[in-house]
């Protein structure tokens, strides 16, 4: 009867856990899109391409963005699956911009059970309810649950093929290299950076097979699935970049490392080890990591394996994952951390092999790991806290929001806007996407985005002649006084609220006397 108490008292535990983790995920389901964000330009694009389809044709083949210019929008993006199945939502149910939440948080909540599926497998019991505990109370995943972006659809699939990866190493049936390709696969064409996946994919084989994986048949063809719908999707896609100049920060981004960044190391390494401190370990995680390291081979090869991966991609990727804004791209070392923090707390239990030779200090650093786990689950929620309350807390995108609905009133449906984006280089000369989509998704309106770096006369008129009407004016517009002033002597005032306003630049075309600069 003790067994059997016992063994629904941990049943009991389970309910508990994946039930808390399943209601923080579906918090934050119910904004629509207004200035609550947690990534506003990432977002607003997602929100804009889901629409563009569901009002200009459901062709998975060519999402669309609204900065498109005098373009027919066709942008260089992932595979659109999250905006694309919105859409198809939306035909059903009808448009509400809570449905892509909605996606996500679903995504969110099978990575959850997904993930103690894994834990149990890699885990004795009580390691894989810590595992899964820390995961369900992670806060960069609970807020990315809310979040219109790919990142829990790809955690989604990189966890699935982690578990099939792992089932692979233990047990090597076949259909388990196979299956983890085919979610290596889609993982990595919901975002390319799932792309990592190859190092632990290929690590399994070699660790499995030894030299034989390279005359194995069926390495080759899951080589295959993992990696030619991806080479497949992201060509295409470059073909529409070409086509367009439209690109979601693809081919329009520097992204990996360089010799640049090398010599200053001081530009990405600290960002990076921010994000893994804060958002993947939160705190105080980082020692039950680091005694997770005593503990056998066996029990820590695979969380080593994928961590070390996702770690690698980082490095390879250091001028994007190195930007403090990038934080959310280590949501993929999250799985293999919280593995790894629940076996450190097991190293210290009275049944592990080293607890023992601790002497004196055992029974100190059982505390210590016990506290710390403590210590985890409150900074991991607290972290959760803060990102759900930095979305209340712009001011800026506050105004933006409402001067955009307030002025959207001003401009017919098919007219084209004229919206400032972010720079184009970074500080080491990089090219950066420097599109920002807020107020064309905001009022519902297609048009011209044009760099910080060539906001002039000049380039108001050049967007005019192709098409931009209404120049919507930011408070960034006003800092330079002589571009302003010679812009707005020259063009109509539409509308105006606090330091925003709405000007029709038609009268540039007219003007044939403006001298551009």
């Amino acid at each position: 009867m003790t067994r059997i108490g016992a063994s629904m008292q941990s049943g009991r535990i389970w309910v508990l856990v994946l039930l808390a983790g399943i209601l923080l995920r579906l918090a934050f389901v119910w904004r629509p899109l207004d200035y609550r964000l947690l990534n506003s330009w990432r977002e607003c694009d997602y929100t804009a391409i889901a629409r563009s389809f569901y009002t200009e044709g459901m062709n998975i083949f060519y999402p669309r963005v609204d900065w498109r210019g005098d373009t027919p929008g066709y942008a260089e993006m992932e595979f659109p699956i999250l905006p694309w199945s919105g859409a198809l939502l939306y035909q059903i149910v009808g448009y509400h911009e809570q449905v892509l939440r909605l996606l996500s948080a679903v995504c969110s909540i099978l990575s959850l059970f997904a993930f103690a599926g894994l834990a149990r497998r890699l885990l004795p019991h009580p390691g894989a309810l810590i595992a899964t505990a820390l995961f369900a109370a992670n806060g960069l995943l609970f807020a990315l649950s809310g979040a219109i972006q790919p990142e829990p659809l790809q955690l989604l699939f990189t966890i699935l093929a982690a578990d099939a990866i792992t089932q692979w190493l233990k047990e090597g049936q076949r259909r388990f290299l196979l299956q983890a390709s085919a979610m290596t696969a889609i993982a990595i064409l919901a975002k390319s950076p799932a792309a990592y996946l190859g190092f632990l994919l290929a690590y399994a084989v070699l660790r499995r097979l030894g030299v034989r994986a390279f005359s194995d048949p069926l390495v080759y063809v899951s080589a295959a699935i993992a990696l030619v719908p991806p080479a497949l999707w992201y060509a295409w896609s470059h073909s529409l970049y070409l086509a367009t100049g439209l690109s979601l920060g693809v081919s329009n981004e520097t992204h990996f490392l360089t010799w640049a960044m090398v010599l200053h190391p001081q530009d990405w390494i600290p960002w990076n080890v921010i994000s893994e401190w804060r958002d993947v370990f939160a705190l105080f995680g980082i020692f039950l990591g680091v005694l997770a390291l005593l503990h056998s081979w066996k029990t820590i090869e695979v969380p080593v394996i994928w961590f070390a991966s996702v770690i690698l991609f980082y490095v390879v990727a250091a001028d994007t994952s190195g930007d403090s804004w990038a934080y959310y791209y280590h949501c993929n070392s999250i799985p293999p951390a919280c593995l790894l923090m629940a076996i450190g707390v097991l190293e210290l239990e009275p049944q592990s092999r080293w607890f023992k030779k601790f002497g004196k200090w055992k029974e100190g650093l059982s505390f210590a790991a016990k506290g710390s786990l403590a210590l985890t689950f409150i900074a991991t929620l607290a972290r959760g806290a803060q990102l759900e309350l930095n979305t209340y807390r712009s001011p800026e995108l506050k105004a933006m929001y409402s001067s955009c609905k307030e002025m959207c009133a001003y401009i017919p449906a098919d007219a084209r806007i004229v919206a400032r984006g972010g720079t184009r280089l970074d500080r080491h000369g990089h090219p950066v996407a420097y599109n920002e989509s807020m107020p064309f998704a905001w009022m519902d309106r297609k048009g011209f985005n044009y760099a910080q770096e060539d906001y002039s006369l000049t380039t108001l008129r050049s967007i005019t002649q192709k098409g931009g009407r209404y120049w919507f004016v930011e408070p960034a517009d006003l800092s330079n006084r002589i571009v302003y002033a010679e812009i707005t002597q020259r063009t109509r005032l539409v509308a105006k609220r606090d330091s925003f306003a709405l000007f029709d630049l038609l009268p540039l075309l007219e003007d044939s006397s403006a001298v551009g600069k």
